[in-house]
């Protein structure tokens, strides 16, 4: 049986401690940094992520990558289509980094997406575009505030599988 944490009670503490200095470091080209989706269930299920998934608001791609090369880390656009940056910590953690986007479905193949970027986008317009509603949960990893707008966690502790919103969900095909 799965033992969950309370909601709030998930701190930066829990985390990997080199994933939150690397959060600090880009904190100072970022407005926030957020701990975002597999991770935080992670978290509340006292389980170690296979990577650690960092969104950062309020900063674009360039000053990501010139910081990260700047603190001797790798800063590929790994996912360039998607922005996503991914680097790896001294002891070989994976961290992936984007700044929220919105996708657009613009024709039938799979790999026939619109993305756009938006830094200055909020947190919840941030998770609106995710899949289903136990991947919109975030932690701010400089404050440790948990952000919850589409009741991901009582869904996820539930079992229960639902759609964040109706209208976004078929605009990425593979999720179908």
């Amino acid at each position: 049986m799965v033992e969950y944490k309370e909601k709030n009670s998930i701190s930066p503490r829990d985390c990997h401690p080199g994933v939150v200095e690397l959060a600090k470091e880009m904190g100072t080209v970022a407005k926030d940094v957020t701990l975002v989706g597999g991770s935080i269930l992670n978290l509340w299920t006292n389980t170690t992520p296979k990577d650690w998934d960092l969104v950062l608001f309020g900063t674009p791609f360039s000053a990501i990558q010139t910081k990260l090369e700047a603190l001797g880390l790798s800063a590929p656009m790994v996912g360039a289509s998607f922005g996503i940056i991914t680097t790896h910590l001294a002891d070989g953690t994976a961290v992936d980094i984007s700044i929220p986007r919105r996708d657009n479905q613009v024709g039938i193949s799979h790999s026939d997406v619109s993305v756009e970027t938006d830094p200055n986008m909020n947190v919840k317009e941030e998770a609106r575009r995710r899949d289903f509603t136990m991947n919109t949960p975030s932690m701010t990893l400089l404050s440790g505030e948990v952000y919850d707008p589409y009741g991901g966690y009582e869904d996820f502790r539930s079992g229960i599988l639902r759609m964040t919103d109706p209208v976004l969900f078929p605009q990425d095909p593979v999720r179908l």
